[in-house]
């Protein structure tokens, strides 16, 4: 056998292991999606049941075709939820073979109901230049280390300084760049890359600890849409390729006893911005409320890591 046929047969080999290890690797996260979603108090079902690409962000338009699936979600009002997205682009070679590309990502999606303009905040250059074809300029902040870590981009700059208040940029700056955000109308959207069962429940975390954070002044000034508005109100998009049919749908019931919550991300410490003396901070160390009283210094957590158990 030939020196050439070896390294042919090497890499057949290599590939063969690659591949059930991936299949490996896609079966074990699959199994423990429902766990997971019942060990965090939400439900799962391996399709949509919300339409949620029906709200018209940017990303739910990418691509030749588009899959939402594995989702899990809050029964709570909006039904806050967190899902596996991805999109497609079709290639054809020049033996006229087509082929289709796919990028995946994890996403959640919130809403806040707040009548907003658009809003990005985001750590990918690519986006940053989206998002200035669509005639959002960037915004810088008062903040060096938020302007380093993410683009801002708004339609309206003032909404973008009043929603990212030092409390909320720090709270957005736990995520250490790894999440993106983004607004359109009533909804919150956030996108990272393929995430693990847990960590897509930290992901959810994230997003609802952002409306909680909402600062009060923007409500007062921007106010709110009527309660019960949400994507059912939304056409369906000529593309979406979500899996219909009845699919999973399980609960803390049907799963028994779930496993022990474990962490969903490990990230360095967070730079903390009140030890930077920035102009937004009055009093350097000191938080202070819109009366300009004094607040207690809380850490942020976003993943809401400090509910789970001590180990």
């Amino acid at each position: 056998m030939t020196l050439l046929a070896i390294l042919a047969v090497i890499v057949l080999m290599i590939g063969g292991i690659f591949a059930t290890w991936a299949g490996w690797m896609r079966a074990r996260r699959q199994a423990s999606l429902p766990l997971a979603a019942a060990g965090a108090g939400l439900q799962f079902s391996d399709v949509d049941r919300f339409n949620s690409a029906a709200v018209p962000f940017r990303l739910f338009r990418e691509g030749d075709g588009r899959r939402i699936q594995n989702m899990m979600w809050r029964e709570t009002d909006g039904h806050p939820r967190v899902f596996d997205f991805g999109f497609f682009r079709r290639h054809r070679d020049s033996n006229g073979n087509t082929y289709d590309n796919w990028r995946w990502f994890t996403c959640a999606l919130a809403q806040h109901n707040g009548k907003w303009p658009e809003l990005r905040v985001t750590k990918e250059r690519v986006v940053d230049r989206a998002g200035q074809a669509l005639g959002l300029p960037d915004i810088e902040l008062e903040s060096e280390a938020f302007n380093r870590t993410y683009v801002v981009q708004c339609e309206d700059p003032k909404f973008a300084t009043d929603l990212l208040d030092p409390q909320m940029m720090e709270f957005v700056l736990g995520t250490k760049g790894m999440v993106n955000f983004e607004t359109k109308g009533r909804f919150l959207l956030l996108t990272t890359s393929h995430l693990e069962a847990d960590a897509m429940v930290g992901l959810l975390g994230v997003a609802e600890g952002f409306v909680a954070r909402v600062p009060p002044m923007v409500w007062d000034v921007y106010g709110r849409f009527p309660p019960g508005m949400g994507t059912q109100d939304m056409p369906t998009p000529p593309t979406d390729l979500s899996v219909r049919g009845e699919g999973r749908w399980m609960g803390r019931t049907m799963l028994g006893d779930p496993p022990p919550p474990r962490e969903p991300f490990q990230f360095a410490d967070r730079p903390n911005l009140r030890s930077l003396g920035e102009a937004w901070d009055p009093s350097p160390g000191i938080e202070h409320d819109l009366d300009g009283n004094p607040m207690p210094d809380v850490e942020e957590d976003p993943w809401g890591r400090g509910t789970e158990p001590a180990s």
